[in-house]
């Protein structure tokens, strides 16, 4: 089973410094790390940083108005990439002991001909409310942020693009654990772990990346979310959009 790990860089240098060099203590063998830039400087400090390794593979996502959309490139990548499966991961998490190898049977089990999404948990670094639940500190939260994503599941949807293109990624997962569930084809593993840097990464206080997201996140992907939810749509089980509506002012009374 050949996977490729995809991860943003997003100017959070020291964050992804540390994510990277985690990974590549559990790399298993048929497992490539994609990193994403959104700045050739940052691209090129990587490159002298790590050198040429068959495991690692580089990419420019340079987008106008520093509009970094993560949801997006995942889903580029997808379309292209050889692999059977995707890890989609963020540059602000520590995978745990052994979650590759973990990750990679469980997903192996339970989805043999890749048509599947198998989440992995984070370890409640205190206690908190989350997914409707309260999860006590150390506790491991299961969802569906960090993932491996079959090739065949992803195919369900049109042009690959398994999280709903009407926002981008504050509020990407429901929807797409919701559909997977009804189609049951959803893992949520409790024993492939990863943890929290403990940035402020989505409330405007880190890098200019994340600020202007997160303006963005405000002004339109909230009342898109929002908009989604009080018509209970749902994308995948059923494919209709509403950003456009939305944010020219229709449906928003």
């Amino acid at each position: 089973m050949k996977i490729d790990i995809v991860i943003p860089i997003m100017g959070r240098i020291k964050q992804s410094i540390i994510c990277l060099n985690k990974m590549r203590e559990q790399l298993l063998i048929g497992m490539e790390i994609h990193i994403y830039f959104s700045k050739y400087k940052e691209l090129i400090l990587f490159r002298n940083l790590y050198g040429n390794y068959i495991w690692l593979k580089y990419h420019l996502y340079a987008k106008s108005n520093n509009d970094f959309n993560m949801t997006e490139f995942w889903h580029k990548h997808i379309q292209v990439m050889e692999a059977d499966v995707m890890g989609i991961f963020v540059n602000d998490v520590v995978i745990n002991e052994n979650c590759f190898e973990i990750a990679y049977n469980e997903f192996k089990e339970e989805f043999p001909n890749y048509d599947g999404i198998l989440g992995m948990s984070t370890i409640a670094g205190k206690d908190t409310f989350s997914f409707g639940k309260h999860y006590q500190k150390g506790e491991p939260i299961p969802h569906i942020g960090c993932s491996l994503i079959g090739r065949k599941f992803a195919e369900r949807f049109p042009d690959y693009q398994f999280f709903c293109p009407d926002y981008w990624h504050r509020h990407p997962c429901p929807e797409l654990l919701r559909t997977a569930s009804e189609w049951g084809k959803v893992k949520l593993s409790t024993e492939a772990t990863h943890h929290h840097l403990g940035v402020k990464a989505w409330y405007g206080r880190e890098d200019w990346v994340n600020k202007s997201l997160y303006k963005r996140f405000r002004k339109n992907d909230d009342t898109v979310f929002t908009q989604r939810k009080k018509r209970r749509l749902c994308w995948g089980l059923d494919l209709t959009l509403i950003r456009e509506e939305v944010l020219c002012g229709g449906g928003n009374e």
